[in-house]
């Protein structure tokens, strides 16, 4: 565990697919207001631990580039066979499967190996992630996992693994169960880190972290600070709702990314110049109350 320091300040981006991109307005704000140098550490779940490895080596105008050119076929290929009995099952659960179909339908529908593919997403990373500029970070960057051994988190510190293992990690924090198969990394087998820490501050308050900035991507989520003892946070959430799983985690399209971008940096703004006109500027988590 590292020092505790309450000039620290943690980052934090909660995990949800395609609604992910209001975390990126968030760090527009975050920036423009000049809280952005004050932010020693991040962490994420899921596409939240993607924005996380973009904050950490501060490639903001990458990350919104990237964000804006993705669209669905970029990163999934549908298996067909499988689709189909997904909307069979979600539908004998009383799901409508014009929703389900809707979907799937604007994912695309080449074969793959699992109801959603890897691979694109794994070129994604590739292409916009270096992974050296992360090892070389003064962030210190950590995603989640959720560990099948273990039946619990797992918390990787990414700025002191390997290139490869970091792309290995992102994709493990990501894969979404029945969407897609498990994610192996050595001997062991991970899964989307939200089934058990979707908002992972523990990671850096473990590491002496006591100042949060925490980016929700559902309206209804909060911290439940009494597990964090002697920490200060400042929450953003959209009040808006952001979709259920098929029309938001999984809706890529232009339309939405660009929403999110809007909403997420209209509220970042909104909630810290608020606070800044009740101090006389803009207040960083450490300055309690918040």
């Amino acid at each position: 565990m590292e020092n505790n320091d309450t000039k620290q300040i943690g980052l934090v981006f909660s995990g949800g697919g395609a609604k992910g991109s209001y975390q990126i307005g968030v760090w527009k704000a975050l920036r423009e207001l000049g809280v952005e140098p004050a932010i020693t550490h991040v962490s994420g779940t899921s596409v939240g631990a993607l924005n996380a490895c973009f904050f950490a080596i501060g490639e903001f105008d990458r990350a919104v580039e990237a964000w804006k050119a993705l669209v669905a076929r970029d990163i999934l290929d549908v298996d067909t066979g499988k689709a189909d009995a997904l909307v069979k099952k979600v539908g004998d659960l009383g799901v409508s499967r014009t929703v389900v179909e809707s979907a799937l339908s604007l994912l695309g529908r080449s074969r793959s190996g699992g109801i959603f593919s890897r691979e694109r997403l794994s070129r994604l990373i590739d292409k916009e992630l270096d992974g050296t500029a992360i090892q070389n970070s003064p962030i210190r960057a950590y995603a989640t996992c959720f560990d099948k051994s273990t039946m619990g988190a797992e918390y990787f510190l990414l700025n002191v693994q390997q290139r490869e293992t970091i792309k290995e990690i992102l994709l493990a924090s990501s894969a979404i169960p029945v969407m897609f198969e498990s994610h192996t990394i050595g001997e062991k087998e991970y899964l989307d880190g939200g089934l058990v820490d979707n908002t992972p501050i523990r990671p850096l308050y473990d590491a002496g972290v006591r100042n949060f900035i925490v980016v929700h991507l559902t309206k209804t989520n909060v911290v439940d600070r009494q597990a964090y003892p002697n920490s200060h946070f400042l929450e953003i959430r959209s009040d808006q709702d952001r979709g259920n799983f098929f029309s938001g985690t999984l809706n890529f399209t232009q339309k939405a990314v660009q929403q999110g971008l809007d909403d997420g940096y209209a509220d970042a703004m909104h909630i810290l110049q608020g606070r800044r006109q009740a101090s006389g500027a803009v207040p960083a988590p450490s300055d309690p109350p918040l």
